[in-house]
């Protein structure tokens, strides 16, 4: 982007951009809901919930300034460093519908079902299938 920009990122201070990115994570509701209900007008997408993935990434530090990150099941296997899982909802054409920051150490079967994830019920244009992570469905096959 910086050379889209004509901009040297790497000279600049990091405080701004952890500034803005806090910023842009408290108001992550609205902008979803806005930017993609405006890319599903332009381009006539179908607004169906496909799939609902989850991930983690860990820190190298200790992130004591973060409460979400926790020591837990590191899909890198990096058990010696805090996580955040992340997880989204997907529609059909491989557009993120909503997005969660959770836990470093929550179990996936415990996270949000998709069924919750999908925007209120007056603005779903189709029927919604739903496809979990396989996590998912590891965790009820154990039950």
């Amino acid at each position: 982007m910086g050379e889209l920009l004509g901009v040297d990122f790497a000279t600049l201070p990091l405080a701004p951009f952890y500034r803005a990115a806090d910023l842009l994570m408290r108001h992550r509701a609205v902008i979803e809901q806005t930017v993609f209900t405006r890319v599903s007008d332009l381009f006539g997408l179908d607004w169906t919930v496909t799939l609902y993935d989850l991930t983690n990434t860990f820190f190298e530090g200790a992130a004591l300034g973060n409460p979400k990150a926790q020591r837990g099941h590191s899909k890198e296997k990096r058990s010696d460093c805090p996580l955040v899982t992340l997880g989204l909802v997907l529609d059909g054409s491989g557009f993120v519908r909503r997005s969660q920051t959770f836990d470093g150490a929550v179990s996936e079967g415990t996270t949000r079902d998709p069924a919750n994830a999908r925007p209120a019920r007056s603005s779903v244009r189709t029927a919604d299938p739903r496809v979990p992570d396989m996590g998912m469905y590891l965790l009820r096959e154990r039950r």
